[in-house]
């Protein structure tokens, strides 16, 4: 059988388009990647209060369907307005903050929320509410360690908030554990909604 000569032009010229190729898809995910971290001297992009207002003016829910966060007035949250965590034998450190979510009814199933810090290498942690103990008025033990991650399921009481709620809502209550003052970032999934909010706890 005769052999057929392929000539290198031919397959240098294939090479350095799928080369090109990779190159350019490369750079339009690099592109449409959201922004993980803030450079120095960025502002926090506060996550605006635009949602429906369940509860009226003291009640300011951020986010979108089918999760929100309520975060207070919508701008910075002094740090000294935190209350104080100990653990037994552990070296976590930081603030504890308790918020409320409000999901909408109509999704059912787990969600799993995560917080990190964008100006920094914080994480959020969660602890478990039904292990804490209050030494005062200002500070928390909690008995048990915290978790990297929050699952609150829908179908369940965890975390669910009794008090009458608007129709169609449903309010889960939770506390975080900020390890210091920052801008930080929660990213809650259920199905295929994934929803970002973020908020700034600041120093003053």
């Amino acid at each position: 059988m005769r052999n057929i000569p392929v000539h290198n032009r031919w397959g240098r010229s294939i090479s350095f388009g799928i080369l090109t190729i990779g190159i350019l898809f490369l750079f339009v995910t690099a592109c449409s990647a959201p922004s993980n971290s803030l450079k120095p001297g960025e502002p926090c992009p506060v996550t605006p209060v635009d949602a429906p207002n369940f509860l009226g003016d003291e009640f300011n829910p951020a986010g979108k369907y089918p999760i929100w966060l309520n975060i207070g007035g919508g701008g910075p949250i002094p740090w000294q307005q935190l209350g104080s965590v100990t653990f037994p034998s552990s070296p976590y450190e930081g603030r504890t903050l308790k918020q409320l979510w409000v999901i909408a009814d109509e999704i059912q199933g787990k969600v799993r929320i995560t917080g990190k810090q964008l100006d920094g290498k914080g994480k959020v942690l969660f602890p478990n509410d039904s292990s804490v103990e209050w030494i005062n008025d200002t500070t928390a033990h909690y008995k048990e360690k915290p978790k990297a991650a929050l699952i609150i399921d829908t179908a369940t009481q965890d975390h669910r908030i009794v008090s009458p709620k608007p129709e169609g809502y449903t309010f889960f209550g939770s506390s975080f554990i900020f390890p210091h003052p920052g801008c930080y970032q929660f990213t809650a999934t259920i199905d295929d909604y994934t929803v970002g909010i973020v908020e700034e706890i600041k120093d003053e």
